[in-house]
């Protein structure tokens, strides 16, 4: 499942702002890298844990791996290059990926939920999300005034 969450992340539409530019793997998966990958050999080149390209959104069929020691090691890395809103694990350990989840008072998909979506189906379905994200109350943020709000047909 791995392997066809990561090729169509990165191949679907390599030209958006959400395709997949670097993939952190951790070092007791290394060997499990040219199986990832084997999908998309010949259409994507590959950087092998090229630090001058973490923060490179390429655009293109073009993608940074990189091996990392351990989830916080992953979380700083993401801390520091991510995009802020499209980043995903693939995990097996349910406390793993609690761990990558953000808390849930910031309005954030459950950890399964698909990144790109890929379907109409998934479509719709992030579709909706987006639309009930914005009503989520902001903790940090003030509510915005209700007094003098109308419609125009009660004018």
């Amino acid at each position: 499942m791995a392997q066809k969450i990561i090729c169509n992340a990165k191949t679907r539409r390599v030209s958006v702002c959400n395709a997949l530019d670097t993939l952190l793997v951790h070092k007791d998966r290394e060997a499990d890298i040219p199986q990832l990958l084997a999908p998309m050999q010949g259409k994507v080149t590959f950087y092998y844990n090229d630090e001058s390209l973490y923060d490179t959104e390429f655009m293109d069929y073009k993608m940074n791996v990189v091996t990392v020691s351990s989830l916080d090691e992953a979380l700083a890395h993401i801390d520091q290059h991510g995009s802020g809103h499209s980043e995903a694990i693939i995990t097996q350990n349910e406390q793993t990926a609690r761990q990558f989840q953000p808390p849930a008072s910031i309005g954030m998909p459950p950890p399964r939920s698909p990144t790109v979506p890929s379907s109409d189906w998934e479509q719709r379905l992030a579709s909706a999300r987006r639309s009930w994200a914005p009503a989520v109350r902001w903790p940090w943020k003030k509510s915005p005034p209700t007094s003098g709000l109308s419609r125009a047909k009660d004018k």
